[in-house]
């Protein structure tokens, strides 16, 4: 049988005070750092309880195990970062459309970098990463800032694109990017492969906006 169908990734219950709250973010903070650190391998409930400076107690009132600790820290950041995504997306520039396009992938690509050590940690140290919340959705987001874009893009720019097209915009991103972060190619510059990458974006977003057809 799978012993991770019995894995709770849910917390105990949520911080209601000031204390409170300080406490479960340091416990969140301290897994963030073993696993940036030291790997999963490292990770359990009381190397957590000496990083964050608390009792194994304080770890245990609000969390059933490490994974709800993981999967905790997992959904935060990966709000924190789609935060900035969303907030880059709607400033204001007053670059034309294809300077923008590089600007969108140079801010994805140096959002996956900073957190790279960590995503390596959860991609493939964890065993049961796949079934969190934050995780397996990571591909529809990912779409939603893809079709937010857009959105300013039709606005801005006059460009209207077919969701066919932002679905594939958005994988071939997404696996251009961590591909290139987690083992970048010898004797490629990354700023080129961006360069590349925004250039067949363009490509793709012309062949395959409806305005460009009519």
């Amino acid at each position: 049988m799978n012993e991770q169908k019995d894995i709770d990734f849910n917390m105990k219950k949520k911080p209601a005070q000031a204390r409170s709250k300080s406490t479960v973010s340091a416990i969140i903070q301290a897994c963030a750092q073993i696993l940036e650190k030291d790997g999963y391998g490292a990770l359990s409930t009381n190397e957590v309880a000496r990083v964050a400076g608390v009792s194994i107690g304080s770890v245990y009132e609000y969390f059933p195990g490490k994974e709800a600790i993981v999967a905790t820290m997992a959904r935060a950041m990966l709000e924190s970062n789609m935060d900035k995504l969303y907030s880059e997306l709607s400033s204001k520039h007053d670059n034309d459309f294809e300077t923008a396009m590089r600007h969108w992938i140079g801010t994805l690509f140096e959002l996956v970098k900073s957190n790279k050590k960590i995503l390596q940690a959860l991609i493939f140290e964890a065993p049961y990463i796949w079934k969190l919340f934050p995780i397996n959705n990571l591909q529809v987001q990912l779409l939603q800032v893809a079709l937010k874009g857009a959105a300013r893009s039709r606005d801005q720019y006059r460009i209207m694109v077919r969701p066919e097209v932002l679905y594939l915009i958005s994988t071939l991103t997404a696996g251009t990017l961590f591909n290139l972060a987690f083992a970048p190619p010898p004797g490629l510059k990354s700023n080129l492969v961006l360069d590349e990458l925004t250039a067949r974006i363009l490509d793709w977003l012309k062949d395959g906006s409806p305005a460009a057809e009519a």
